[in-house]
């Protein structure tokens, strides 16, 4: 059996997907459209990524409100070499406690990354690392292939 202050202790993905769009306005909610994106297709490799969107939404835990924390996104091949120089993304965040509010209520920080036009020099599989203080929490892949182009012959 769980033991829910065990769960409401720890860090805890609520969202990780690559879409075809997301974004966040100022009512605070992710608008996802065609999420669940696991591979793409591209007509020429090396090449760059079609419209994908990386939408993030992660449950901080009570003790670790008020406090900096560290994220990043790191972007690997299979072999866990990094397809970028840096981190996708990274920074540091504070998520405060809004009047009212009790332990155990959820808070979370989310963002989303464009990565439209993202560089493919190979077909291959793209590892998305989400890391908070250090903590991998979550690995998406995402699947690049060529796109097969049929060809009619009279």
């Amino acid at each position: 059996m769980v033991n829910q202050a065990d769960v409401n202790d720890q860090l805890q993905v609520r969202i990780f997907t690559l879409a075809d769009y997301a974004v966040i306005p100022p009512d605070n909610k992710i608008y996802i459209s065609g999420g669940a994106v696991d591979q793409m297709h591209l007509q020429q490799i090396p090449g760059a990524l079609g419209s994908l969107t990386l939408a993030v939404r992660v449950r901080i835990p009570w003790q670790m409100t008020t406090q900096q924390i560290s994220f990043r996104v790191l972007v690997l091949d299979a072999d866990r070499q990094a397809l970028v120089p840096d981190p996708l993304i990274q920074g540091e965040f504070e998520v405060g406690r809004p009047a009212g509010s009790r332990p155990g209520d959820e808070l979370a920080i989310q963002f989303v990354v464009p990565l439209t036009g993202f560089p493919v020099q190979q077909e291959g599989t793209i590892y998305f690392h989400l890391i908070i203080e250090d903590q991998t929490l979550s690995i998406l892949p995402l699947r690049v292939r060529r796109a097969v182009v049929a060809q009619i012959t009279r």
